[in-house]
């Protein structure tokens, strides 16, 4: 299936996607939550440590701020950052094909764990859904519809952390493999007489 950003587009849609990804993630980063995080959260993998980590928020909460209500504010969020920073890593892995040409196993590489960061994306949506049953299951009388979600919501986040993970190793390899050949001085051999 052939990569559906055209060439030309490339770095207007990365750099587009960059920038999002970084005013959308302070945004979202802009309610903590305390004593545990929304990643601790994507990672309790059961209803007990679920609640756990709910009945802590809802303890530490004060009138100014509402840990609960941050947690769901941070899952809405997520589901806009999830495009941008899917798709900025997608094109970054396909711009760092470009840094070894030569080498096959390199470009497919590229182009897979290109994929792969929409996969990520897709593997958070549903990570994203499975938390936001548990955050109302477990916060009012509504019982939750899946049994499993918080073991599937552990299993989407290891999925989109290693994905994400992979994609941002093989870009920054591209990029450090680029720049060195930007800035390296090319030898020319010269036959000049001893």
């Amino acid at each position: 299936m052939p990569y559906p950003i055209p060439q030309r587009l490339r770095l207007p849609v990365f750099l587009v996607a960059l920038v999002l990804t970084i005013v959308i993630n302070l945004y979202m980063n802009s309610r903590v939550l305390q004593p545990f995080t929304i990643v601790d959260f994507e990672f309790a993998r059961d209803w007990p440590r679920a609640q756990t980590i709910v009945d802590a928020w809802r303890d530490n909460s004060t009138p100014e701020t509402d840990y609960v209500a941050n947690a769901g504010f941070s899952l809405a969020v997520d589901n806009a950052w999830i495009p941008c920073y899917a798709t900025a890593i997608s094109v970054a892995c396909v711009m760092a094909t470009g840094a070894i040409k030569r080498r096959r196993w390199w470009v497919v590489l590229g182009f897979v764990l290109a994929w792969g960061a929409w996969a990520a994306g897709i593997s958070d949506w549903i990570e994203n859904a499975m938390l936001a049953q548990v955050l109302n299951a477990l916060t009012s009388d509504t019982a939750a519809g899946i049994e499993s979600a918080p073991a599937i919501a552990a299993i989407c986040a290891t999925i989109k952390f290693a994905l994400v993970g992979l994609g941002l190793v093989y870009a920054l390899i591209g990029l450090v493999i680029w720049l060195y050949s930007r800035l390296t001085p090319t030898l020319v051999v010269t036959d000049q007489p001893a």
